[in-house]
């Protein structure tokens, strides 16, 4: 357990280095909490779980609300912001649900592994947070390996998002 807790510690850091995409997150973000929008969260089909537990965390600002992916979304707008949290192995089935939110030209926050296909679809007002790598770090005596980091680091994610919307509404208070 000892490398687990070691390897989560290494894939916080890198989200932690992050500080630059986190504050401009926030600053999309509180646009929206502050002023007429909301701030939606969803999650690929893997993790859409922890995009409910976000949704419900103590931290979330008011009114954040998890909504399932579909290309049939229509409760998006403009003035509404949205933190996408995209599993590496099912980028491919977000691509129309982007596609939605550029239509609506709902600003996006999108936790995924760099994916080139994704990143063709966002416009310039969106933001990224790079998830480390999403593969299992404990090696077996058998030579595969199993702990899968990613709902964690998504959650830590989340969490880091919160706080630097609250110390930025705090900013503006």
């Amino acid at each position: 357990m000892k490398i687990f807790s070691t390897q989560l510690q290494g894939k916080f850091q890198s989200i932690m280095d992050q500080e630059e995409e986190f504050e401009d997150a926030a600053r999309l973000a509180v646009q929206a909490v502050r002023g007429l929008g909301r701030l939606w969260i969803a999650g690929s089909p893997s993790a859409h779980s922890i995009a409910l537990a976000l949704a419900d965390h103590p931290d979330a600002p008011e009114g954040t609300t998890a909504i399932v992916p579909s290309p049939d979304t229509e409760a998006l707008s403009e003035v509404d912001r949205l933190f996408l949290i995209v599993h590496p192995d099912e980028g491919e089935e977000m691509l129309s649900f982007i596609q939605t939110c550029e239509a609506s030209e709902t600003p996006l926050i999108i936790y995924s592994q760099d994916d080139a296909r994704i990143n063709e679809l966002l416009g310039p007002l969106n933001c990224h947070i790079s998830a480390p790598s999403a593969e299992p770090v404990i090696p077996d005596e058998k030579g595969e390996r199993y702990g899968n980091p990613f709902a964690l680091s998504a959650f830590f994610a989340g969490q880091l998002f919160y706080l630097y919307i609250k110390e930025l509404s705090d900013e503006l208070e």
